[in-house]
């Protein structure tokens, strides 16, 4: 598996995995557009032969905190490892960079994204009251979840 930086080129890929990877609330262009632009040189993605089939892309929001604006991974690829790796991807760059956590919003919702964050170390701090603007199953709710990367 290679894990690449995003560029502006790959934004089309990027809205159509979006489309695929999320039934509520994927980010449009100019959403993904703008986030790119926040996280400079930490976006990353893995490809196939033709499409971008996960992405992480990670934004600093202090000297300390790392926050993960967006992680997708094609629901024909879920299970094989790739936001696994993408996340340690993260996580070695943020450490090199001297960042203590880093923290991301989970819709309360998403039982197997939570899983996933908490396999990867991610502990729940925080319930966010009608945090996104559209409803999954009944809910606006999110956790905020941070990782400590220096103890």
């Amino acid at each position: 598996m290679k894990i690449d930086r995003i560029t502006d080129d790959d934004l089309r890929k990027l809205v159509k995995l979006e489309e695929r990877a999320f039934t509520v609330g994927p980010y449009s262009a100019d959403m993904l557009r703008y986030a790119l632009s926040e996280s400079g040189d930490m976006a990353f993605k893995v490809e196939d032969e033709e499409n971008i089939i996960a992405y992480i892309m990670a934004c600093p929001v202090s000297d300390s905190s790392l926050d993960i604006e967006s992680v997708a991974v094609d629901p024909e690829y879920r299970g094989k490892g790739l936001a696994k790796a993408l996340f340690q991807h993260i996580e070695d760059i943020a450490k090199q960079r001297g960042y203590e956590k880093i923290v991301l919003e989970v819709r309360e919702h998403n039982p197997e994204a939570i899983g996933l964050y908490e396999k990867l170390g991610f502990k729940k701090t925080e319930f966010l009251k009608n945090y996104y603007s559209e409803k999954l199953n009944g809910s606006r709710n999110a956790f905020r979840m941070e990782k400590r990367l220096i103890e």
